[in-house]
């Protein structure tokens, strides 16, 4: 607790005064710690981030080259810099690459903070040897692994089909291209709920950035109530921190799919279906059901496949957030199948709106053609 207590005062300097080594003048910090010794020279940050630190109006700037997905790039330019009081900047140059990947670390932007630089005097604090943890979470079946594994090009979590509960009993941990992905278990599963839910609350105390990712699958093109209150479990379990999560409709099928990309009222209804929710997901994707690893096992997108580049721009887009675990709640999974009940009540009710809206929709655009058959008429 000690340890979370020294970060957080830490970070909080950092956006102010920060001691006597804040982003002041570079006057002051050549003085202090060799400032010029890493002027207009590239580093290695954790994650395999390329920072070149430049001087600014008397201030200390860098640019980051994101280490992203292949095929993906991300920039950013002019971010402010803090370095840990008692530094000595010179020796940066000097340290081999992996060692620079302890000092210096890249904090992603969160609504009130922009994304920053900052340069520790021994290794990091922020937890694991990894840049950000990816948190996928979701109940049995809706395909968590699957989507993990085709990130991973191989069979690392195990998926499949697992009759009478979910096949992943226990959180799944991978360490991929410096990102640490964590396969969840779902909480549909009556005997080991309580289970489930310390694993996900033990998954989101990494004290690290995070992305989180909500899968579910639709039933008839219906979202279902279960999903939908999971969602609600866990962001309750953060309530005390600002973050966004996306959404992932994953399994999806052909009718289902062109119904939702010809519909005029698809954005609409997903409003209303969502509503229930406490709080909405910053990005939605839709992934098309993969008929070759239906019902197989330990089977994945292949690479080029259009599901798998959907996933990872969607994943290289979503925002990250820092979460410390001191400010994770246990999950509440009381009363867990009655608030089910009370959601798919929910659910059924939007699906009534829907259907109403879409008949004063089709009930206008016959007019609408009614008119044109006229005017076409008379013309």
């Amino acid at each position: 607790m000690a340890l979370i207590l020294f970060i957080s005062l830490f970070l909080q300097n950092c956006t102010g005064s920060f001691n006597n080594t804040s982003i002041g003048t570079l006057e002051e910090h050549n003085k202090q710690s060799g400032t010029q010794a890493i002027i207009d020279k590239e580093f290695v940050s954790k994650g395999g981030h390329l920072v070149t630190f430049y001087e600014e109006a008397g201030e200390l700037k860098a640019d980051v080259k994101m280490n992203a997905p292949q095929g993906f790039s991300k920039t950013y330019e002019g971010l402010d810099v803090c370095v840990e009081q008692g530094t000595e900047l010179a020796i940066l140059p000097k340290l081999s690459e992996q060692a620079q990947q302890h000092r210096i670390h890249i904090q992603l932007a969160q609504r009130e903070s922009p994304a920053r630089v900052i340069i520790y005097k021994d290794a990091g604090l922020m937890g694991g040897g990894y840049d950000e943890v990816i948190l996928f979470l979701g109940n049995p079946g809706v395909g968590k692994s699957t989507l993990c594994n085709s990130i991973f090009q191989q069979k690392i979590f195990d998926s499949g089909i697992s009759f009478g509960t979910g096949m992943t009993e226990e959180k799944q941990e991978h360490n991929y291209n410096n990102r640490l992905y964590i396969d969840t278990p779902g909480l549909d599963d009556a005997e080991k709920r309580l289970e489930a839910a310390k694993e996900i609350e033990e998954a989101l105390k990494k004290n690290n950035n995070y992305k989180i990712v909500f899968v579910a699958t639709l039933e008839e093109g219906r979202l279902r109530g279960v999903d939908l209150h999971t969602i609600n479990t866990v962001c309750d379990a953060l309530k005390d921190v600002d973050f966004q999560y996306g959404l992932i409709f994953n399994k999806i099928d052909n009718p289902t799919m062109e119904k939702i990309k010809k519909s005029g009222l698809s954005v609409e209804a997903l409003r209303r279906f969502l509503k229930p929710l406490k709080k909405q997901p910053a990005s939605i994707k839709h992934l098309l059901r993969d008929e070759r690893i239906a019902g197989q096992d330990n089977l994945y997108f292949n690479s080029g496949d259009d599901n798998r580049e959907i996933l990872l721009k969607f994943l290289n887009d979503l925002p990250a957030n820092m979460i410390q675990q001191n400010k994770v709640k246990s999950l509440d999974v009381r009363r867990f199948e009655e608030k089910i009940e009370e959601m798919e009540k929910n659910c059924q009710q939007a699906w009534r709106e829907v259907a109403e809206l879409r008949k004063t929709v089709e009930s206008q655009r016959d007019r609408i053609n009614e008119l044109e058959d006229d005017r076409n008429k008379t013309c």
